[in-house]
């Protein structure tokens, strides 16, 4: 839910940190349109004085001084729209900046529903529009109203009768700007909204382009995208004709001003009320009204469309799927000393299924801790809630003995490494990826996770070695090799409590069994806790826990296990039977 805070509030927060050249903005446009007032004057002197009396100098003296006038003019313009210009970018790069932050602390829920191509869609497209719209709103906006004030100033100097007759033209045009505000946002945020589902949709398209060749479904996949395309064509379509009506409207108002002008000036004139010189100024005025007339009106329009990309912006910036990092421990104690204790802990998804259930488990110092049970039964859901990837709806969870709460996520996660089975890895060498895990990282401590996670034989397919470059995703190396790879850059962490989840599924059991007993050899961290369906590599850890349904049915050694509980035994016989088939 978006704060009260108005949008052009919000904007003008975003200005505040580079004041100093908004303020240069201002003065320049300032400038621009006070220069533009000036050389009708002259004009009116010219053709009334000047010219019949035939004085060529002072004729001449004035063509040129309406010539600096000019140059003046578009000299501050130009000077004004690039420091908007440099505005323009600053304010980007903070916005997408604080998005960023704001996107690394929402939870993890947020990122799993939320598509990768709608995020990015926000981040480039909306925070574009953001920024073009604040860097030009106080310039064009300031340089509009000086130049539209200093106008009639001087057209009722000149003419005070014409220029009452200009004034329920205005009223009209205030009208027409309230009776197009409300369609105009609407459109805009149906435009918006289906910019970002077209976004989404076509990163996912672009992502999975092999995997739909597989499936034969690149037909049904483009049309998909047609679709979508099809219906944000539509909206983009229904907002600009909306945009065209508003522009039509007010220009129709301002040519009948004009035509009101002419008709009644051409009557004074011939009159003798009125001078040519006069008539010609006082029409120049009118005319140049249309500019920063027509600005405001472009600014309007865009202060709609870019209304939509604020929602849009702010709804990230301000939104409170967080996990909440309060508290105010920076540091856990390396190795820990009293582990980790979960207490009666109970987790939901979904409000009528939990996922855990009632859950107390002691790990101490020193153990290693596989959980194990059928898909679904909760035990990646205990990993998670390690790593604070979300919080227990019931229950505590105490980490050395403190609650996990009360300690800062970095904190958190820097003593807790988590290996999923799907690991991300990115475009980039190998040695790049492993330095993720420690960026200061010697030779020597490279080696060593290299050998432990058995990614030799996997840098020996490269003739780079760690300087091989594994492309976007990781995707020259299969599913196994990219599982050493993350479980050798988790070594390196040297976290206090290490969770392998499923992160050696893609691996052969003798490698799987080679990288376990390196894991345990090294015994670098505390606490190591492995989740796994493959029960037959896991008799090397000093306990099991055997869940079902969100809770534990049985905790033991091996041995035990597979002697007192049937349904350990029936998993256990199960993976035996697979790895031998």
């Amino acid at each position: 839910m978006l704060s009260d805070q108005g949008n052009a509030w919000w904007i003008a927060q975003r200005l505040v940190p580079m004041w100093r050249r908004v303020v240069l903005s201002l003065a320049l446009a300032t400038l621009s349109g006070l220069l533009s007032t000036i050389d009708p004057l002259l004009m009116c002197r010219l053709i009334d004085i000047e010219l019949p009396r035939h004085e060529t100098l002072r004729a001449l003296l004035l063509v040129i001084a309406i010539a600096s006038c000019l140059l003046g003019r578009f000299a501050f313009l130009f000077m004004s729209m690039y420091t908007n210009f440099s505005i323009q970018q600053d304010v980007g790069q903070a916005l997408r900046i604080a998005m960023l932050e704001q996107l690394n602390r929402l939870s993890a829920y947020y990122h799993e529903s939320t598509p990768t191509g709608e995020k990015q869609s926000r981040l480039e497209g909306d925070v574009d529009n953001i920024s073009e719209l604040g860097a030009d709103i106080t310039s064009v906006s300031t340089r509009s109203l000086v130049f539209f004030i200093a106008n009639v100033i001087v057209m009722v100097r000149l003419n005070t009768y014409i220029t009452l007759l200009i004034i329920p033209f205005l009223a009209i045009f205030v009208w027409i700007r309230s009776y197009f505000r409300s369609p105009m946002q609407h459109r805009a945020d149906r435009a918006q909204k289906e910019s970002g589902r077209a976004s989404s949709v076509l990163c996912e398209y672009l992502s999975a382009v092999p995997q739909l060749q597989l499936l034969c479904a690149e037909k049904l996949m483009v049309e998909k995208t047609q679709s979508v395309w099809t219906g944000l064509l539509r909206a983009r379509k229904s907002q600009r004709k909306m945009e065209l009506a508003y522009i039509g409207a007010i220009n129709g108002v301002l040519v009948v001003a004009s035509f009101v002008v002419l008709s009644v000036g051409s009557v004074q004139v011939a009159r003798g009320i009125l001078t040519v010189g006069g008539l010609v100024a006082f029409y120049a005025y009118v005319t140049r009204i249309f500019e920063p007339v027509s600005s405001m009106m472009e600014l309007y329009s865009r202060s709609q469309r870019v209304g939509a990309s604020i929602r849009r912006v702010r709804e990230v910036l301000e939104c409170d799927q967080s996990i909440e990092g309060l508290g105010n421990i920076s540091t856990v104690v390396y190795p820990l000393a009293r582990g980790i204790s979960l207490r009666q802990v109970s987790f939901s998804y979904v409000r009528e299924r939990p996922a855990l259930e009632d859950v107390s488990l002691e790990i101490c110092h020193g153990d290693c801790v596989a959980l194990v049970g059928p898909s679904g039964s909760g035990k990646s859901t205990v990993a998670r809630l390690l790593v604070r990837v979300a919080d227990p709806a019931l229950g505590q969870i105490l980490l050395d003995g403190r609650p996990i709460t009360e300690y800062s996520l970095a904190a958190i996660r820097t003593a807790v490494s988590y290996v999923p089975q799907k690991p991300v890895l990115f475009d980039g060498t190998v040695r790049e990826n492993l330095l993720y895990g420690k960026p200061t990282a010697t030779p020597v401590e490279l080696q060593s996770v290299v050998v432990a996670a058995q990614l030799m034989p996997v840098l020996a397919r490269f003739s780079k070695g760690l300087e091989a470059h594994i492309g976007p995703s990781g995707h020259r190396l299969s599913g196994g090799e990219a599982q050493r790879l993350a479980i050798a850059r988790a070594l390196l962490r040297d976290a206090s409590v290490l969770i392998l989840d499923e992160s050696t599924s893609a691996l052969d059991l003798p490698t799987e069994r080679a990288v376990f007993e390196a894991i345990g050899r090294r015994r670098s961290a505390s606490i190591v806790i492995v989740i796994s369906h493959r029960l037959t590599s896991l008799t090397w850890v000093n306990r099991i826990v055997v869940m079902n349904r969100g809770r534990i049915v049985a905790a033991g050694n091996h041995d035990l296990l597979y002697a007192q509980f049937p349904q350990y035994r029936q998993l256990y016989d199960t993976d035996q039977r697979s790895a031998i088939n």
